[in-house]
């Protein structure tokens, strides 16, 4: 299921220490694509974003071959963070 684009925008990002660290570990060029897709969803809620079956508000973006793994966090006031989780390539990001 796809999310509309407001579910997502107008939100901050956080990062964990585990997404920094996958991050950390990209190429440069794909490092690049996922801090642009990252900027993409919390500015406009544009992307390619499915929620991961059998967890409660865990999603993922997709980019390209690349998954970037995020919880949505409500907050009472209507705002709310997303926090990256992992960014890891598509044969990894699901185990």
């Amino acid at each position: 299921m796809t999310h509309g684009r407001t579910a997502f925008a107008g939100r901050s990002a956080t990062w964990t220490k585990s997404a920094l660290r996958d991050v950390r570990k990209l190429p440069d060029d794909v490092r690049r694509r996922v801090a642009a897709a990252v900027v993409r969803l919390v500015e406009g809620g544009e992307g390619d974003v499915e929620s991961i079956k059998g967890a409660s508000m865990v999603y993922r973006l997709r980019v390209g071959d690349w998954r970037v793994l995020f919880e949505r966090i409500d907050e009472e006031d209507g705002a709310g963070t997303i926090e990256i989780q992992r960014a890891q390539h598509r044969s990894e990001a699901y185990r």
